[in-house]
C-alpha cells in the first residue's frame, strides 16, 4: 500500500507486534473476497504482525506533577527502546505555560490546574527497506491531588544513603530540590548540614546522587566521598538521638519537593552503622577467675578495619594489674576479683568520615565461686552441655585441661579450647549457667570409649562424671571434683 491507504493502515497498526495496548491487531476479511466471489466471511483471528516502526514501549500512559506544579523526567517514562541509537526521541508538551528542556517536563504555575500532554516522538529512521517509520506516544500529566510530606528517614553511615520516605513523592528525582533539605545533629565544629543538588555524574567523588527506591513513596540520597563525611561528622551514634535533648533531624524547606511541598523541621532520622554495638548492658566475672575476653563484647562493628579499638579500665583503687591488652584481653589482677566497680571503656578511634564511639559497660564479680551441678553429653556429635552457676561469661576465663571426662576405665583429660585441628575440644554458647565443649577427632574416640551406653553409668555400673579440678577456672578455683553426673544419650 502507498499514499492514503498506507496512511489509513498506519492509523490502525500503531505498533510492532500483535497489539497495541488493548487493541489487537486483526484481519477481517468479508464475503466473497476470493476473486470467484465464493469463500465465506472470515471475520476473526487473523492476527497481523507489524513491523517497521521506530518502535519503544512507555512505563505508563498517565503521571502526576508534583501538587503546585514542578519538574518530572519524561525521558524516563520510555523502555524498550527499539532500534536504540537510530531515530532521535524527542518531547512535546500541550501547556501553555510549561516546557520540555533536555527531556524535562517543568509545569509551570499557569499550568497547575489543567492537565498536560507530553508527545514521545522517535523520528523516522533509516533508508530503503531498512526505513522504520516515525512512532509516537502520549502520556496525560495530573497535578497531585495533595502536596508531598516526609514521614521519616534512615541514614547509614557506611554507604551514606540517606533514605526518605513520605506521601506523595515526585516519581523522579528531578522533581526534588536538594538544597532545600538540611540534616541536623551535633558535631565537634557543626551540627547541620544542607545537601547540594543531584549529581549522577561518577567523575565526580564528592556529591549527592538521588534514586528513586519506590515512586511516591521512597527516595534514597546517598553521599559520596567528602559529601558522607560530612553527614558522618554530625550523625555519628546509632538510633534517633546523641543524647536525649539532640535529636537527629531532617529540617526541609518549602517547595523541597515540588512548589507545593511544605516546610517541615521536623523530620526524625534513625541512624545506622557507626561504631559498634556491646552484646551486653553489663557483664560479671568469677571472683577468682583470672581473664576475661573483653572484646568480645564488641558486636556488630561498623565500617570494620576502620578505626582501631582499644580498652580501658576504671574502679576504686584499681591494681595495675588490670590493664587491658590491645587484643582485648582482661587479666584480671587477684586484688581486685571481688571488686564491684569496675567499669571498662571501650573506644573505637576517629577514621575518615567516622568520630570516635565509646561505649561503657560495668563488670561485677559473681557473689559465689563457680560450680558445675550437671552435664550432657550426646553420643552421637560429641557434645557436652554443661550446667552450673556463677560460671566465666568469655572462653578466656577456663583452662579445659584441668577437666576429665569419668566412665568406664581410666578418666580422658580434655585438652585446651582450640577452634582448629583435627583432635580438639571447643568452647561455646557461654553464660554463666552453662556452656558446651564440642570434641572432635582422637579425643572423641578415647571419650566415647568411657561411655558404653546411654544413662549415667556404664555397663559396669561405673559412674558418668565431669571432674573439674581446682584450675578449671583459675589455679585458686575451689574442685568440683564429684557429683557432676554426665547424662549420656544417642549411644549407637
Amino acid at each position: 500500500m502507498t499514499g492514503t491507504e498506507k496512511a489509513k493502515a498506519d492509523g490502525k497498526l500503531t505498533a510492532n507486534g500483535m497489539a497495541d495496548g488493548s487493541k489487537t491487531y486483526n484481519l477481517e476479511a468479508l464475503e466473497g473476497f476470493d476473486k470467484d466471489n465464493l469463500s465465506a466471511a472470515d471475520a476473526t483471528g487473523n492476527g497481523i504482525d507489524v513491523s517497521g516502526y521506530a518502535s519503544f514501549t512507555l512505563a505508563k500512559t498517565a503521571a502526576n506533577f508534583p501538587k503546585g506544579g514542578g519538574k518530572y523526567d519524561v525521558s524516563t517514562l520510555v523502555t524498550d527502546d527499539t532500534n536504540a541509537g537510530n531515530g532521535t526521541i524527542t518531547y512535546t508538551e500541550d501547556g501553555a505555560n510549561s516546557t520540555i528542556t533536555g527531556g524535562v517536563l517543568d509545569v509551570a504555575d499557569g499550568d497547575k490546574a489543567s492537565t498536560v500532554t507530553v508527545t514521545i516522538t522517535k523520528a523516522t529512521s533509516g533508508s530503503g527497506d531498512s526505513t522504520l517509520a516515525a512512532f509516537s506516544r502520549k502520556v496525560t500529566f495530573t497535578q497531585a491531588s495533595t502536596a508531598a510530606t516526609i514521614s521519616g528517614a534512615t541514614y547509614n553511615a557506611n554507604t551514606g544513603a540517606l533514605a526518605i520516605s513520605g506521601a506523595n513523592l515526585p516519581e523522579t528525582v528531578v522533581g526534588w530540590d536538594f538544597t532545600k533539605l538540611k540534616l541536623q545533629g551535633i558535631g565537634t565544629t557543626r551540627s547541620d548540614v544542607t545537601l547540594e543538588a543531584h549529581s549522577a555524574d561518577t567523575s565526580t567523588a564528592d556529591r549527592f546522587q538521588g534514586a528513586i527506591t519506590s515512586a511516591g513513596t521512597v527516595m534514597t540520597i546517598t553521599a559520596h566521598g567528602d559529601k558522607r563525611t560530612d553527614l558522618n561528622q554530625i550523625l555519628h551514634k546509632n538510633g534517633t538521638e546523641y543524647s536525649s535533648s539532640n535529636d537527629y533531624n531532617i529540617d526541609a524547606a518549602a517547595d523541597f519537593a515540588g512548589l507545593g511541598a511544605d516546610a517541615d523541621s521536623t523530620i526524625a532520622v534513625t541512624v545506622s552503622g557507626v561504631g559498634f554495638t556491646l552484646s551486653k548492658a553489663a557483664a560479671k566475672f568469677d571472683s577468682v577467675a583470672a581473664k576475661y575476653d573483653v572484646a568480645s563484647l564488641v558486636a556488630d562493628n561498623a565500617d570494620v578495619g576502620n578505626g582501631s579499638i582499644s580498652y580501658a579500665l576504671t574502679g576504686t583503687s584499681l591494681n595495675r594489674g588490670t590493664t587491658v591488652s590491645s587484643a582485648g584481653l582482661w587479666t584480671i589482677n587477684t586484688a581486685d576479683r571481688a571488686k564491684n566497680d569496675i567499669v571498662v571503656t571501650i573506644t573505637k578511634a576517629a577514621s575518615t568520615g567516622f568520630k570516635s564511639h565509646v561505649r561503657k559497660l560495668p563488670f561485677s564479680a559473681y557473689a559465689g565461686a563457680a560450680t558445675i551441678t550437671s552435664a550432657a553429653y550426646d553420643y552421637s556429635t560429641g557434645v557436652f552441655t554443661v550446667v552450673g552457676t556463677n560460671l566465666p561469661e568469655t572462653i578466656a576465663g577456663y583452662d579445659l585441661t584441668d577437666i576429665d571426662i569419668e566412665g568406664a576405665g581410666t578418666a580422658v583429660s580434655l585438652t585446651a579450647h582450640a577452634t582448629m585441628g583435627a583432635n580438639r575440644a571447643e568452647l561455646s554458647r557461654l553464660s554463666a549457667i552453662g556452656f558446651t565443649i564440642t570434641v572432635h577427632g582422637t579425643l572423641k574416640t578415647s571419650i566415647d570409649a568411657k561411655f558404653d551406653r546411654d544413662g549415667t553409668s556404664s555397663t559396669g555400673s561405673a559412674g558418668y562424671n565431669f571432674k573439674a579440678s581446682g584450675g578449671f577456672i583459675d589455679t585458686s578455683s575451689t574442685a568440683d571434683e564429684s557429683s557432676n553426673t554426665i547424662t549420656v544419650s544417642n549411644h549407637s
